[in-house]
């Protein structure tokens, strides 16, 4: 306990390798803790050490069954994709992303996930370049789509109105990466028809919906949105006819 408020105060004080290394004597003294881990993952991401991030998720799931932080994967996905700077010499970035897939595996199997963790998963999953990964892509494409409609009265409220629609984009972008990875075969028609269909639907219902946008805030992005949408799946449709 006193290393841990003795981290805190680093924490406060910004200071956060002396927290970083302070948390990792607490933990010696009490492994089972969730919230020291919890901090320690936190301060970790601050620090730059991607891969105790990783292996403090991994006690986190041990030890509440679940645990999820879309902020947090983004990060560490960039880092997988060299979006981010790391300054360690000796970090190993093919290893670093076979944990971070089995991460997201893990999280998967244990958790409800977002829409973002979904398209997150799938790009760290194109990353490996496999044409044998298209399947394992395509799934999590689809349920990208099914959690980001699952919100209920989604279409009654303008700023969801515009996640959906935004979510509903980044899918359409998301195919368009496979078409060009993967190439088209059989599997890939069908779940792009299946986006087609699902994506008009979307469009329909926002379009029902109007009443609630057309005078909000929201108006002139959820209009380049339906826009935008429209133009993309053509453009997808047609690079699969």
């Amino acid at each position: 306990e006193a290393w841990n408020n003795l981290a805190k105060v680093y924490i406060k004080l910004n200071d956060k390798p002396r927290a970083w290394k302070t948390l990792q004597e607490a933990l010696k003294c009490n492994y089972e803790e969730w919230r020291i881990w919890e901090n320690y993952l936190f301060v970790s991401i601050d620090v730059g050490a991607f891969d105790d991030v990783i292996s403090a998720w991994h006690r986190l799931i041990d030890l509440k069954s679940k645990f999820n932080d879309d902020d947090v994967l983004e990060i560490l996905v960039k880092v997988d994709c060299g979006e981010i700077e790391v300054k360690s010499e000796t970090f190993n970035f093919q290893k670093f992303g076979e944990k971070l897939r089995t991460l997201f595996g893990r999280i998967a199997a244990v958790a409800m996930c977002s829409s973002t963790f979904w398209k997150l998963y799938a790009k760290i999953i194109m990353r490996k370049k496999n044409n044998e990964d298209c399947d394992k892509v395509l799934n999590c494409l689809k349920k990208s789509h099914q959690s980001t409609v699952a919100k209920a009265n989604w279409e009654k409220n303008a700023t969801d109105i515009e996640q959906v629609l935004t979510d509903c984009c980044d899918l359409i972008e998301y195919y368009q990466k496979c078409v060009e990875l993967y190439g088209v075969d059989t599997n890939m028609k069908t779940a792009i028809n299946s986006c087609r269909l699902s994506t008009n639907s979307v469009l329909k219902t926002a379009d029902m919906s109007m009443q609630y946008w057309e005078n909000s805030e929201n108006n002139e992005k959820i209009n380049g949105l339906l826009t935008g949408i429209n133009d993309k799946l053509n453009n997808l449709l047609l690079n699969v006819s």
